[in-house]
């Protein structure tokens, strides 16, 4: 799941738990209904890894960005930009941090491109070896193929469908719950290490200005006999301001809508997620004088992450 480096990666640009649309699943039990809604699951989000484990990974990720701006109090014509990237691959873990979380992994590539618009801008050849050495930050993190740096185009690909921050800190920690839920119970994450480990960086997050809650949805049945938690959840962040802003402006805000959707074993609480889901919607605003005219910039943004995990012998 790794919801709270996904966070505070986005934050940078970035995802909390919630509900995303397009699944295809049967929830049983889910908010509303009886019967199974008397049960009570235990709901752990952090899954530890192991070196040595390997799975499938299916990523989807796309974007859509559009910039309209003032100029003068002349609305300029607004640029639009959408951005399509397909992972699959076998990833294997090479190395664990203390709470055995991945800090190094292997990905051998079945299938990599990415697009923006109709042209192509980045792919990998089918059997390329792909290491990633994870880091607290993003900047820090390498990305290597025969032990040489991806090119960025790739790395600014992957980064979209993939983690590439890694930290102490567990999803459990911030955004579990210290009690089993029945089936539909909602409750509050524990945000406020969360929104001061963001306001470090390169966020200034007022003291109420985020919000994340999080949903024992339902119970899933992709396999009879496999149950799975379907645990959703909603981070929104509001009037943010950016600490350093482009040059000319004055001011630069920022709003975000964060959700995410995981598919969690019930019978193997060790076990990985086999489905995560992930939705962002995020609104820029800024204002300055650059070159003499003065500036109204509004940037709005969706972005979507869809990934299945089958775990391999």
């Amino acid at each position: 799941m790794n919801t709270t480096a996904r966070l505070l990666g986005a934050l940078v640009v970035g995802v909390g738990l919630g509900a995303c649309r397009g699944s295809t699943e049967n929830s049983q039990g889910n908010a509303g209904s009886s019967g199974a809604s008397q049960r009570t699951y235990t709901v752990t989000l952090h899954r530890p890894a192991r070196v040595g484990m390997r799975r499938r990974e299916v990523h989807v990720g796309h974007s859509n960005e559009r910039r309209q701006s003032r100029i003068n109090g002349v609305d300029s014509p607004a640029e639009e930009s959408s951005t399509r990237v397909a992972l699959e691959a076998v990833s294997e873990v090479l190395a664990l941090n203390e709470v055995s979380k991945p800090t190094r992994l292997r990905y051998t590539v079945e299938r990599f491109e990415a697009t923006a618009g109709q042209e192509q801008t980045a792919s990998l050849e089918p059997g390329t070896v792909v290491e990633v050495s994870l880091a607290e930050e993003s900047s820090a993190t390498t990305i290597t193929v025969a032990g040489v740096a991806v090119s960025e185009p790739v790395r600014k690909a992957l980064e979209a469908v993939i983690n590439l921050t890694v930290s102490q800190q567990t999803d459990d920690s911030v955004f579990g719950t210290a009690r089993p839920r029945a089936v539909g119970a909602m409750w509050a994450a524990n945000i406020e290490p969360l929104r001061q480990q963001m306001g470090e960086g390169a966020l200034e997050i007022p003291a109420d200005g985020m919000t994340a809650s999080v949903t024992l949805f339902g119970v899933v049945e992709r396999e009879p006999g496999q149950p799975l938690l379907d645990v959703r959840g909603e981070a929104t962040v509001a009037r943010a301001r950016l600490r350093q802003v482009p040059e000319g402006f004055t001011s630069m805000t920022l709003d975000l809508q964060m959700r995410m959707r995981s598919l969690l074993p019930v019978q193997s609480p060790d076990a990985p997620p086999v489905l995560s889901e992930s939705s962002m919607d995020s609104t820029a605003r800024g204002d300055g004088v650059v070159r003499g005219a003065t500036i109204a910039l509004d940037m709005r943004s969706h972005s979507e992450r869809h990934s299945t995990f089958v775990t391999l012998p």
